[in-house]
């Protein structure tokens, strides 16, 4: 299981305050369960484990279910509801399901009944306000010791990293690919091909490395491919959204950001901002070794463009 994100702790004697369902900017329950998991009663750690543990639907249950899965009584169960801070367990479960919208919602549902839109000036100053935001937002929840972690496992020369991205996201991937092959050897880009996976899988082990792109309405295929790669040894790395992809269950590192955007679609902006402060930080920590590969891997693309670009029109 990866580490617990970074969040300011409530203080033991502070009053707790009633929630409602949670904005866009406020942590998951998840986060909030991870991050305070020291504070439960040994009871409801059960519960907090139950939720944890099991789609995020299994908040949805009933009271008496939720309390048969983790073994307590309906009492504790409502006690734990009380202690993260809501008044009843309805008020619960309604943050559930605004959670799992969130999780699940296409550009068409965002895109809503009003859409409309504005000037181009307008937009330039909405997407610029929100970027800063998303941006700002991004870094404030990126735990330094995930960051910290993926830089030491990605510069570890002995180990084969494998990346792989969904629709969208391949984007974030490739990008990572291509500074990744010039910093350190045995770094692959996997294709969106399921059946040249399964040679992958099968001679993985310890000394692998998936890198994995995945944000909202997660894809099936990379989630079973990392949970196959977790099985075979592998560690995970994953960048996400902040709701957190499936693949969190079986990854070592988890890098989330912010996908809202003023527009329909989910922006990639502080995705690529994490993965930029990823390269940086392994040219840091790579150091010399780095500089020298980058150095040969210039020579051999220029010896490419200028003496086989001119091989080829000499044959034409």
């Amino acid at each position: 299981m990866y580490h617990t994100f970074t969040m300011d702790k409530k203080p033991p004697d502070q009053k707790t305050k009633a929630r409602s369902p949670s904005p866009t900017n406020s942590p998951s329950i998840g986060d909030v369960l991870r991050e305070r998991m020291d504070e439960f009663s040994a009871a409801e750690r059960k519960v907090a484990r139950v939720i944890l543990t099991n789609s995020p639907t299994i908040g949805l249950e009933t009271i008496a279910k939720l309390a048969e899965l983790a073994n307590v009584s309906g009492p504790t169960v409502i006690r734990f509801v009380n202690r993260l801070g809501f008044n009843s367990f309805p008020d619960f479960q309604s943050t559930i399901r605004a959670e799992l919208d969130a999780r699940m919602a296409s550009p068409m549902v965002r895109y809503g009944p009003n859409t409309q839109i504005g000037e181009v000036d307008e937009i330039l100053v909405q997407h610029s306000n929100v970027f800063v935001r998303d941006l700002q937002q991004t870094f404030d929840i990126l735990p330094p010791s995930e960051f910290h972690a993926v830089v030491d496992l990605l510069a570890d020369p002995r180990r084969r990293v494998w990346i792989i991205g969904g629709r969208f996201s391949r984007v974030l991937a490739h990008y990572l690919h291509l500074h990744l092959q010039q910093l350190r050897p045995n770094t692959f880009l996997l294709d969106n091909d399921e059946i040249n996976w399964a040679a992958t899988i099968l001679d993985a082990g310890r000394r692998d490395i998936l890198v994995a792109f995945d944000y909202r309405r997660y894809q099936t295929t990379t989630i079973e491919l990392s949970r196959a790669m977790a099985d075979a040894g592998a560690s995970i790395v994953l960048f996400t959204d902040r709701w957190l992809s499936p693949i969190a269950d079986v990854a070592q590192v988890v890098l989330p950001s912010i996908v809202e955007s003023p527009s329909p679609f989910e922006t990639l902006v502080p995705g690529l901002a994490v993965v930029e402060a990823l390269v940086a930080g392994l040219v840091v920590t790579i150091g010399e070794s780095g500089r020298r590969r980058v150095k040969r891997y210039e020579a051999i693309t220029e010896r490419m463009v200028v003496e086989w670009g001119k091989s080829i029109k000499e044959e034409m």
